[in-house]
């Protein structure tokens, strides 16, 4: 049974297809399942130049070549994961013809129970090219041939059985199944137009974009594919199957080339359609100042032949589109049910037989007629491109790329394989090297290098992995033919910033504006005539080539004193002196004077000026030569105008002293030595009663000026040191003691208990007083209050006061003047009786009044 559906795929696709592709001979050798980027140790360069168009078409705007084209590029891979081929007996291919395929060339890679592939791609370029048409906008175009065969989801026991069939017989009544086996291949032509552009550029950060519109022509596909096989090998030629659903399509210029028997190119000519491919890619640069220059009269000029960026990242969408084929009439879908006799297949010689044989047993096979156009996707994929520049010339390249399509079920497809890659590279614009590690969707690591040099390029993505296992892992095969015109640095040898290109003069340093010449020096100051105000002289460029014989900055033409050091305001003349006076107005050239005296000093200030002051560090008048009057006490007024021409004085005195200070000179002061006031005559009068003190008796205490200051405190006109009352207005009669009259009905006044309150029956005889007090206006009353002994002292004194002082504030209330009422409190100090009776402490809580006249 199994054997009877290989038979399909091989009658089907292998024997009547292949066998008249023009890429026909595909050796199988090899393990992994990855997609082998084409030109990948390359595509990442910064000098891919067009080749960078494979990865992201955005990657030719900004280029490092003004003009790069592919004479002629190949790329080829071929993988599986089922067999590996033998280094030693491979690279001994003279002997090759010796060894047994099996036992020796080839062998088994371990097994694991997964699906075996096959993958085989080829890419050849013819003439592609870009150009860059200004520093932000790249147009290129590329020209090629792509072919992919896809051999997918082969069971690993159904392949195992077929590789060891010659050892081991198919078994009978033992079913075999399986779903979606297909075989793919696919043979086209493109025709690319590229535009790629800088999109956003500022002083760190660039984003450019590029799109890849690409025409397709056709030009040989066949696809077959196992939807579902169920199928029991019953005898030597009989399988039987049920519901098996076979897929399968041809194109129609290889039908007929099979038809034909023979190759013609008119074979190859298919139909048209369109692909696309898109890309973006964003820089950092945070050195781009770095990477500016100035020359020929332009400045910040980018320099075309630096990578300016620390980091760059693109991403890119690829083979976006499908190849249009025109299905041949011989090749349609069947499904097979029943016991199927194989021998009615050995004479088969294409599909055209055996579309009769299908046709002739429609019990066994439902033929479903497909379109007569069917379209083969192309091997879409996205890719990611991190790329840093590590050190000068030195940069590392991470490239995940993700393959699409693969686990649909569209059988009219094509594919690729997921992987990432990490290559370190050193590169210049002639010579380059990378060493890519790539890892694969499904069974590791592989390593190859890639070398460009000049316009040979040749590389492998897994060439390495050749030093470390005699399994070889795989072909890959790059190589490329360039006509490469990078942008060169721009040479300026004597780096006068005006390049070679147009440099005149290009051993000397020049100026553009003399087309890199130096201007003629007449006089050989270096100062060009040009700029040289005194050509023919030999001078200093500070002064635009004009001598300065003195050094002080002003040219010989303008100065009035040009072998004098100077200054510029004298027009080139020195003042040595400083005094704002030249030295030729300058009667004192070499001692700082006044305009006035023509610059001669006046040190004394007295208008004479010193040469003719005899006095020139004194005042002094014109009329003594400068020298100043006679001051016998050197106070500095002369003795014509001093009032005390022998005693030194202030200016304000006259020139006479005030020894005590209190404004008075001395002179007019009859107490000089000790400070007064004016009025009296600068004498004291220390306790300010107005009578100073040499005419006051009582000089500390305030007194009255008919007492000679001596004071009378109790104002009854008899003096304190004569008064034997002094603080109690009296008669001279009585030497200034009052004389008193005591006022018997005292003892009726009282006050309520523990108080001063008066009582009621305290008030007729306190108006009584009043009235006597207002009938007797020269007399005044005398309020004595006591208390017995009983309570402190405080407490006491308290409250005898505060009672003396209700009948004061009453006899106040009645009219009487406040002077005349002299109330005091005692206390318990004064009593007239014992206080350890209670009749005693009765007499002695008594309030006394007492007039006086």
């Amino acid at each position: 049974m199994i054997m009877t559906s290989l038979h399909f795929l091989y009658i089907i696709i292998m024997k009547h297809i292949f066998t008249k592709l023009i890429f026909t001979t595909i050796i199988i050798l090899n393990v992994t399942i990855v997609k082998a980027q084409d030109f990948l140790p390359f595509v990442n360069d910064n000098y891919a130049g067009v080749t960078g168009v494979h990865i992201n078409p955005a990657s030719i705007a900004d280029s490092r070549y003004k003009f790069d084209m592919t004479l002629m590029g190949l790329s080829v891979n071929v993988y599986n994961n089922y067999l590996y081929g033998n280094r030693d007996y491979l690279l001994d291919y003279r002997n090759i013809s010796d060894y047994d395929v099996k036992s020796q060339i080839l062998g088994l890679l371990p097994q694991n129970g997964k699906d075996k592939y096959v993958y085989q791609d080829l890419r050849l370029d013819i003439m592609n090219f870009m150009v860059t048409i200004n520093p932000r906008i790249a147009i290129g175009f590329t020209a090629g041939v792509r072919q992919y065969l896809n051999v997918d989801n082969l069971n690993e026991d159904f392949v195992n059985m077929f590789y060891n069939l010659d050892e081991t017989p198919i078994p009978f009544n033992e079913r075999f199944t399986g779903s979606d086996i297909r075989v793919t291949s696919s043979v086209w032509s493109e025709y690319g137009l590229t535009l790629a552009g800088v999109l956003l550029k500022t002083d760190h950060h660039v984003i450019k974009g590029g799109i890849n519109m690409k025409l397709i022509q056709g030009h040989a596909s066949a696809y077959a594919n196992i939807e579902n096989l169920d199928a029991i090998r019953i005898s030597d030629d009989t399988a039987s199957f049920n519901n098996t659903h076979i897929n399968y399509g041809i194109s129609d210029n290889i039908g007929r080339m099979i038809t034909d028997g023979s190759f013609d190119t008119d074979h190859l000519k298919g139909k048209f359609s369109m692909g696309f491919d898109f890309g973006i890619v964003w820089e950092w640069r945070p050195d781009y100042e770095d990477h500016l220059y100035d020359m020929d009269g332009e400045t910040n000029l980018e320099r075309k032949n630096e990578n300016k960026y620390k980091l760059r990242v693109g991403l890119s969408v690829k083979d976006l589109g499908f190849v249009k084929f025109q299905r041949w009439s011989h090749s349609h879908d069947f499904v097979i049910n029943g016991d199927v006799d194989m021998t009615m297949f050995e004479k088969i010689q294409g599909p055209d037989e055996l579309f009769n044989v299908l046709e002739a047993n429609k019990d066994l096979f439902t033929i479903n007629e497909g379109d007569d156009i069917y379209r083969m996707s192309l091997p879409t994929s996205i890719s990611l491109q991190l790329d840093y520049n590590i050190a000068k010339n030195f940069y590392i390249n991470v490239t995940p790329y993700f393959a699409l399509r693969q686990g649909d079920n569209k059988y009219s497809k094509v594919h690729t394989y997921n992987n990432i890659s990490v290559a370190p590279r050193y590169e210049s614009a002639w010579f380059g090297m990378s060493f890519p590690l790539q890892y694969s969707q499904l069974s590791g690591f592989s390593l190859g290098t890639g070398l460009r040099l000049g316009p040979l390029w040749i590389g492998s993505n897994n060439v390495l992995n050749t030093l470390f296992t005699r399994e070889i892992a795989g072909v890959n095969v790059q190589a490329m033919l360039k006509l490469p015109i990078p942008y060169k640095k721009v040479r300026d040898d004597d780096g006068d910033k005006v390049s070679n290109k147009k440099d005149q003069c290009r051993d000397v340093y020049g100026v553009w504006e003399n087309f890199g010449c130096p201007y003629e020096d007449t006089d050989g100051d270096g100062v060009i005539d040009k700029e040289d105000l005194c050509p023919d002289t030999y001078g200093i460029a500070v002064l635009n080539g004009c001598p300065d014989s003195d050094g002080d900055g002003i040219k010989d033409s303008d100065d009035e004193c040009p072998n004098t050091f100077g200054l510029a305001a004298f027009n080139g003349c020195p003042d040595s002196d400083g005094d704002g006076i030249e030295d030729r107005n300058d009667e004192c050239p070499n001692i700082a004077g006044l305009a006035v005296f023509n610059g001669c000093p006046d040190t004394d200030g007295d208008s004479i000026p010193d040469h003719l002051d005899k006095c020139p560090n004194i005042f002094g008048l014109a009329r003594l030569e400068g020298c100043p009057e006679a001051d016998s006490d050197n106070d500095g007024i002369a003795d014509v105008d001093d009032d005390c021409p022998e005693l030194a004085g202030p200016l304000a005195f006259n020139g006479c002293p005030d020894s005590d200070g209190d404004g008075l000179r001395d002179i007019d002061d009859e107490c000089p030595n000790i400070a007064g006031p004016i009025e009296f005559k600068g004498c004291p009068d220390s306790d300010n009663d107005s009578v100073p003190d040499q005419l006051d008796q009582c000089p500390l205490i305030p007194g009255l000026a008919q007492f000679n200051g001596c004071p009378d405190t109790d104002g009854d006109g008899i003096q304190d040191k004569e008064d034997e009352c002094p603080e109690e207005p009296g008669t001279a009669e009585n030497n200034g003691c009052p004389v008193y009259e005591k006022v018997e009905f005292a003892t009726n006044i009282g006050f309520q208990s523990g108080s001063a309150k008066l009582t009621q029956e305290s008030y007729p005889y306190l108006d009584q007083l009043a009235q006597i007090m207002k009938d007797n206006p020269d007399c005044w009353v005398k309020l004595d209050g006591h208390t017995d002994n009983t309570g402190s002292d405080a407490i006491n004194n308290k409250i005898s006061q505060q009672r003396v002082d209700s009948i004061k504030d009453y006899l106040i209330e009645q009219g009487i003047n406040p002077n005349r009422i002299v109330a005091k409190g005692h206390g318990s100090s004064k009593p007239i009786a014992p206080n350890d009776t209670a009749e005693g402490r009765a007499k002695n809580r008594r309030v006394e009044i007492n007039l006086a006249h």
